[in-house]
């Protein structure tokens, strides 16, 4: 089963996907509050990288546990909690889209932040979220969006605009690439639905990014710092970062404007009754 491997994103990761100051600890406080969590409850993370979602929640010392794949992508979380003089939090390295090393019915919580759209087999992950949850758990799969009014001047989504544009005339359809990108809120809340479970869409905590310029984000791909392309062969991602230029040079307006966004960190929230 394909599975995108972060293993070479460490270094970049979290400056790339991390977080405005504050909003971590809002995140944990959001999911807290929804989830009525108190001392006693459990949490696992599907996914939990570098950490970014988990740290707050080790350092208010809930009983939280961590799975990944990618070794090095979770070696980070123990030079972070030490540096705060932490204990270090049960991590597991493991493929989330297999059976996991847990009895059923055993976390009240379990999260997968940022992790779906990269499995091609979405589906067996929230089975086996299902079967770790105990009765009357939550399974939260969360993403970070637009919210509020689009700005015609995004340049993440001006860049990718014109990155999938300039695949898809090099012969790189975009569902090829990553084919869970197109994986919608809709297709999972339904999924979920069959599951047996209520399911709400809600942007837990509402932020504004940190500005990025159009010139920020054409670097960001000719890096290789998007998982949309790992999978191209060196021939191809060279050609697209040419014409990437070439665009930025001569026909992009604002190549160095800084840009904010409204942004929520949107939660597709899955729960069974007792």
């Amino acid at each position: 089963m394909k599975i995108v491997s972060y293993d070479h994103a460490v270094k970049f990761y979290d400056s790339t996907r991390g977080y405005p100051i504050s909003i971590p600890e809002k995140i944990r406080d959001a999911i807290i509050q929804y989830t009525n969590a108190d001392s006693s409850t459990r949490f696992i993370e599907l996914g939990i990288g570098t950490g970014l979602i988990a740290l707050p929640f080790l350092e208010s010392n809930y009983n939280y546990i961590g799975l990944d794949i990618s070794l090095p992508m979770m070696l980070p979380i123990f030079k972070k909690i030490e540096a705060r003089k932490k204990k270090y939090t049960p991590l597991v390295q493991a493929n989330i889209t297999k059976t996991l090393p847990f009895p059923s019915k055993s976390f009240d919580v379990v999260s997968a932040v940022r992790v779906f759209h990269l499995l091609d087999n979405w589906k067996a992950t929230v089975d086996e979220a299902k079967r770790l949850l105990k009765p009357g758990g939550y399974l939260l799969s969360a993403y970070v969006a637009k919210s509020g009014k689009s700005n015609s001047l995004d340049p993440v989504k001006i860049v990718h605009t014109k990155w999938d544009e300039i695949l898809e005339q090099l012969g790189i359809p975009k569902d090829s690439v990553l084919p869970g990108l197109a994986l919608t809120d809709e297709t999972i809340a339904t999924y979920l639905q069959d599951c047996g479970a209520k399911t709400e869409i809600v942007d837990l905590v509402k932020y504004e990014s940190d500005p990025v310029s159009v010139r920020m984000i054409v670097e960001r791909h000719k890096q290789r710092m998007f998982s949309r392309d790992w999978e191209l062969s060196d021939d191809i991602h060279n050609q697209a970062s040419k014409l990437l230029d070439a665009w930025l040079n001569n026909e992009c307006t604002y190549p160095d404007k800084k840009v904010h966004k409204e942004l929520g960190f949107r939660s597709i929230i899955a729960h069974w009754s007792l």
